[in-house]
């Protein structure tokens, strides 16, 4: 990966936005100056799927693309990529980073908890569902409608876990499935649900809505030492 910027317009675009991912180019530019990660190259994700799925000319769905890392990784494997956030700011970031790299993904506003919103885009080879799901208020019944998108799902997520390890609002029971409710934050934390309270369900009773809603699953990796709990990558298919 390349970024075609000059560096009067790499510097540019590094000082208007605040963002999140620092991404490095082959020769050690950074586009995202200042953001709280950093990688190089391709996302690991987006590597970890490629070698399961072949992301060439495959369709993809990313939901939830922040300022786009996700987003310029599955284009420079040759996917066709279709981005979607809810905060218009995000989506901007996306396509100045992807300006950056030289890619043009289709990028739309869209809230993924009107799940019938992001099934009229019609349907995908894969689902990349990074960092979303457990910002959800009720993502059992969004989990349900997924197989209306696509057949495979790239699906990262915290898990709920003791009330020890890390602050929480209370168990709960939803439609049958147990789990914790968060706090969020709200609008102006851009790495926040916009309710007031999202779901995470155990990691044992995320699995069982995978297999009770006719998926199959791989783990790809889990992650017990994650800052906000338990966090896991999955590749569901059906």
């Amino acid at each position: 990966m390349k970024i075609i910027l000059n560096e009067t317009q790499l510097s540019d675009l590094n000082q208007n936005f605040n963002w999140w991912v620092e991404q490095t180019d082959e020769n050690n530019r950074i586009i995202g100056l200042g953001g709280k990660w950093r990688f190089a190259g391709i996302n690991n994700r987006v590597e970890q799927l490629n070698k399961r799925a072949q992301l060439e000319n495959k369709n993809i769905l990313e939901l939830g693309c922040l300022d786009g890392s996700v987003t310029v990784s599955l284009c420079a494997v040759n996917a066709r990529v279709t981005a979607v956030d809810i905060r218009p700011l995000n989506l901007i970031k996306t396509f100045a980073r992807c300006i950056a790299f030289g890619y043009n993904p289709i990028l739309y506003i869209k809230d993924i908890r009107d799940i019938k919103g992001i099934i009229e885009l019609g349907k995908f080879d894969i689902l990349c569902h990074f960092g979303c799901f457990y910002h959800l208020y009720n993502p059992i019944e969004h989990f349900r409608q997924l197989s209306a998108i696509t057949n495979i799902v790239a699906l990262e997520t915290h898990t709920g876990c003791p009330h020890e390890k890390w602050k929480i609002n209370r168990e709960e029971q939803v439609e049958g499935y147990k789990g914790v409710f968060v706090k969020e934050h709200g609008w102006k934390d851009e790495l926040s649900g916009l309710d007031l309270e999202s779901f995470w369900l155990h990691k044992s009773e995320l699995l069982r809505l995978f297999t009770d809603c006719g998926w199959r699953y791989e783990i790809i990796w889990d992650n017990d030492n994650s800052i906000n709990g338990p966090r896991s990558y999955y590749l569901l298919t059906r």
